[in-house]
C-alpha cells in the first residue's frame, strides 16, 4: 500500500511538473516572459 502511494505521489508530481514546464515554454514562445528585458503584455 505504501509503495502504491509513493508511486502515485511521484506520478502526480511528474504530471504537475510537466504541465508547469509546458505552460512555461508556451509563455516563452509567445513572448510574454520578459526575456528581452521589457515588461510583459500584462503590465
Amino acid at each position: 500500500m505504501l509503495n502504491f502511494f509513493i508511486g502515485f505521489a511521484f506520478f502526480e508530481a511528474g504530471a504537475f511538473f510537466g504541465f508547469f514546464v509546458a505552460a512555461l515554454m508556451q509563455e516563452a514562445r509567445s513572448g510574454e516572459i520578459g526575456l528581452n528585458g521589457k515588461e510583459d503584455s500584462h503590465g
